[in-house]
């Protein structure tokens, strides 16, 4: 789509790039459906219940968290492999499943 825009020109996409092209139809998509599901009054509960600082503070850790992932996610794969990726996936929900049955009681 870049090198559309760009006049058939080859342009090389980095790891920050592909992930701002990526955020924006996300957002796009993502924001009717919260919507439609009453996403927006929880919202404002949370904001009126906790404050402007603390909701906001949330809000941006939350972000980091996401945008940080999604930067290592995207760099594992220009790295290694998506097999690789797919692999380590894996072996972390096996892990996941495994400490949460011996750390959680089991009924």
């Amino acid at each position: 789509l870049t090198g559309y825009f760009m006049g058939g020109q080859k342009v090389t996409l980095h790891v920050f790039d592909i992930l701002l092209y990526t955020a924006i139809p996300c957002i796009v998509f993502l924001l009717p459906m919260a919507y439609l599901v009453g996403d927006h009054v929880k919202t404002v509960q949370a904001f009126e219940k906790h404050g402007a600082g603390q909701f906001l503070g949330l809000v941006v850790a939350g972000g980091c968290m996401a945008f940080s992932y999604n930067i290592i996610t995207i760099c594992l794969i220009k790295f290694t492999s998506s097999v690789y990726y797919a692999v380590a996936g894996g072996f972390k929900v096996c892990l996941v499943i495994g400490f949460s049955f011996l750390v959680f009681d089991q009924k």
